[in-house]
């Protein structure tokens, strides 16, 4: 089970012998590291993927989610997709007024500031 690694280079004698047509153990050693690197970023992908795959199944299952309150941050379901009440408020000559998510507290909150 325990075998010395020889990182030696193959001498001279070694290459005057075509009986010796086996790999030094060294590039045999490295061929076996390269093969493993692989297996584990296959084995790696493949676990990043099923991740994905049980995290977009969790989100699914608790889907649908309330939108998030803009101002507040809360999600709960009074969250409301409206034209943002301060800019509509400021800038009542333009028509292109930007859409918040807000809940109807925040809302007000938002037109009394402005």
């Amino acid at each position: 089970a325990n075998q010395v690694m020889d990182f030696t280079p193959p001498s001279e004698d070694h290459q005057q012998h075509p009986e010796c047509e086996t790999e030094p153990f060294f590039l045999q050693s490295l061929d076996r590291v390269v093969e493993l690197l692989d297996l584990l970023d296959e084995a790696q992908a493949h676990a990043q993927d099923s991740t994905g795959d049980r995290i977009r199944r969790a989100l699914e299952a608790m889907a649908p989610l309330p939108p998030r309150c803009g101002d507040c941050g809360e999600q709960k379901p009074d969250v409301k997709v409206m034209k943002d009440p301060f800019t509509e408020v400021l800038h009542t000559e333009a028509t292109g007024h930007e859409t918040a998510h807000l809940r109807p507290p925040c809302a007000t909150a938002r037109f009394e500031e402005s």
